[in-house]
């Protein structure tokens, strides 16, 4: 039988489950999260999802930190699906999105539509882990340490809440969608995560963005958030950031630190980025769950119909709803 908690970090202990994203201080970040799971035999299965009642669907937390199983066996993985969906659906959801965590196996299911989304970035933080750098990335960086910026390993809420305001100016300027978008609450939550880092940069008093990543021994990091100033002084600073935090990471007994991947299929400057500090990644994929085919259909068709927009967003009939 599907057990639904709201709080879950001694499972993931019990089961010596290590990934920053499952823990629920990160989930909650992104609201009233909840785990439904089933433990048979010693294996155990989950789920972390966020119910929107107003929308009548539900989404895993942003990121990878949703799905998670012992076993890949599907005579274990598709009872469970079938068990919360139809929870979920008894509540009345018409749909909803699973984001898969790239670093466990992948699965199988005739619940629901899994599609690649694009590559994640990952660098394995091994003694010579700079040698994947381009060649360019690493005179970036050599530029950005001669322009002797301070960077700051501060953790205090000042530091999370002048990076929030450089971050969400950046968010507007690129027109970034939603989920992108972040509350000055969100930013203080991630203050309060143990495992959170900021690394700010200065110069002369001045203040010109920074990084903030996910970290801890044993645990795969994250190269969570990051934004700077854009202008002549801050070239080859995010080069800086981002290896200042590998180096933090690997001191702190972090073996990988995940970047992330970018914004359009692979065909934009974030995804180039990241490509250049590594060679490898993994696929990342979600689940598009239909819980009521008929009334999902209609409020797409609608919502097409309305827009004349020509982005597929599986969600975007939330625009209507609200």
């Amino acid at each position: 039988m599907i057990k639904i908690k709201d709080n879950w970090n001694k499972l993931l202990k019990d089961y010596n489950i290590k990934e920053l994203q499952f823990f629920e201080e990160y989930s909650k970040l992104y609201g009233d999260s909840k785990i439904f799971f089933k433990e048979k035999n010693g294996d155990l299965i989950f789920l972390i999802i966020l119910i929107n009642e107003k929308y009548r669907d539900f989404e895993t937390p942003y990121g990878y930190g949703s799905f998670y199983s012992s076993k890949k066996d599907k005579n274990f993985t598709e009872p469970f699906f079938e068990e919360v969906f139809k929870i979920l659906k008894d509540k009345g959801l018409i749909a909803g999105l699973i984001r898969f965590n790239p670093f466990f196996p992948k699965i199988e299911s005739g619940l629901f539509q899994i599609e690649y989304v694009r590559d994640v970035f990952y660098i394995d933080l091994f003694e010579n882990y700079m040698d994947d750098f381009k060649s360019s990335v690493r005179n970036k960086i050599n530029v950005a340490k001669k322009k002797n910026f301070l960077i700051s390993e501060k953790k205090d809420e000042e530091e999370f809440l002048k990076f929030y305001e450089i971050y969400n100016d950046m968010i507007e300027k690129k027109n970034g969608r939603d989920f992108l978008k972040f509350s000055e609450k969100y930013f203080i939550g991630l203050k309060n995560i143990d495992f959170s880092y900021i690394l700010n940069s200065y110069r002369d008093g001045k203040y010109f963005g920074g990084s903030i990543f996910l970290i801890r021994e044993g645990f795969n990091s994250y190269y969570h958030l990051s934004s700077v100033l854009r202008n002549e002084m801050t070239k080859g600073l995010s080069n800086l950031l981002l290896y200042r935090g590998c180096e933090l990471s690997k001191n702190l007994g972090s073996e990988r630190m995940i970047l992330g991947g970018g914004t359009k299929e692979g065909k934009d400057g974030l995804t180039e980025f990241k490509r250049s500090f590594t060679k490898k990644s993994k696929p990342f994929y979600i689940g598009k769950v239909l819980l009521d085919k008929k009334r999902y259909d209609e409020l797409v068709e609608k919502y097409d119909s309305m827009s004349g927009n020509g982005e597929k967003l599986f969600l975007r009939y939330r625009e209507i709803l609200g």
